[in-house]
C-alpha cells in the first residue's frame, strides 16, 4: 500500500464512485444485498 498525503480525498473518491455506480446499476446493486 502507498501511503497517500490526503486520505479523505481518496475516501471521497471512492464514495462518489460508489454513488455514481449506484445511479447507473441500482438494481444490480440491490440484487448484491
Amino acid at each position: 500500500m502507498v501511503v497517500v498525503p490526503k486520505p479523505k480525498q481518496i475516501k471521497s473518491e471512492k464514495a462518489l464512485k460508489s454513488a455514481v455506480k449506484y445511479i447507473l446499476n441500482p438494481q444490480k446493486l440491490m440484487n448484491k444485498f
